[in-house]
């Protein structure tokens, strides 16, 4: 099953560190918010791991698998 989750580093993070995120693919404009940190408040073990990154003309896709 795939579910669509928008938002941002705090509402992943619990997403992540709950067990319930296997991938993630997130597509960048680069514009940088905030202070740039995407898994802050992820725990070490969690943390997501790059797999693949494609390249568009205005966007970056990233796509991660996330350990467990």
């Amino acid at each position: 099953m795939n579910i669509w989750l928008v938002g941002g580093v705090e509402i992943i993070s619990i997403f992540i560190n709950l067990n319930l995120v296997d991938e993630i693919i997130l597509s960048v404009i680069p514009v940088l918010l905030g202070n740039g940190y995407l898994f802050k408040n992820i725990t070490k073990e969690k943390k997501p791991e790059l797999i693949n990154a494609t390249g568009y003309e205005k966007l970056v896709e990233l796509h991660y698998r996330v350990l467990r």
